[in-house]
């Protein structure tokens, strides 16, 4: 029977994400609103982890998050204050899951949101009048388009909005999706070469 940790492993692949896989996410910018996500996600695997296991089993593997801090704080020469014990056991299974690096999730995430937000409980279809992101591509140039759909009557209108990596242009199209399925709206803008971008972004720029 595979161990708890190795079905961690097959979920994270099977996710697209690979903990040790380099991505093109290197180049995508920081983003406060991305790594909350991240730490989201991480926090749901830890605590998932942490529900599997039986009451011996837990015992036992916070005996092992203690010896680990010890050996952390040995290197750090210090003592510290305790740690709560649940805080503590969370902390030592973020350690030895093995979950993506910020930009490795990053690249997976850009590449299909849906299947981390449908675990963290985020719908992935708007629910709301005011235009939301809902796919995001990198084309070169620092340049990102971002697809975003509104609701009206029943129907979903989107446009494309440009912007750049360092913040210091940002503009958009007008309208130029409509249609009643929003997936089937991504798929069309991710079907869109790059040359296709850049002709939108023209377009758009004063």
């Amino acid at each position: 029977m595979p161990s708890v940790s190795e079905g961690r492993v097959a979920r994270t692949r099977a996710q697209g994400v690979s903990p040790s896989e380099p991505s093109p996410a290197d180049r995508v910018p920081a983003s406060e609103g991305l790594r909350q996500l991240y730490e989201s996600y991480c926090e749901r695997e830890t605590r998932e982890l942490l529900s599997l296991m039986p009451r011996a089993g837990l015992r036992r593997f916070y005996r092992e998050a203690r010896a680990w801090e010890a050996e952390r704080r040995t290197r750090a020469a210090g003592n510290g204050p305790a740690r709560d014990p649940m805080a503590l056991a969370r902390q030592f299974a973020r350690h030895v899951l093995p979950l993506p690096s910020y930009q490795s999730w990053v690249g997976a995430y850009l590449a299909d949101r849906a299947p981390f937000l449908q675990r963290l409980g985020i719908p992935t279809v708007p629910r709301r009048a005011e235009p939301v992101v809902v796919a995001v591509r990198a084309f070169g140039d620092g340049w990102y388009a971002s697809l975003c759909l509104s609701e009206r009557e029943r129907r979903w209108t989107g446009f494309i909005e440009f912007h750049r990596s360092d913040a210091t242009q940002r503009c958009r199209t007008g309208d130029v999706f409509r249609g009643g399925d929003v997936d089937d709206i991504q798929r069309r803008f991710h079907s869109f070469d790059l040359e296709t971008l850049r002709a939108f972004l023209r377009s758009a720029l004063p």
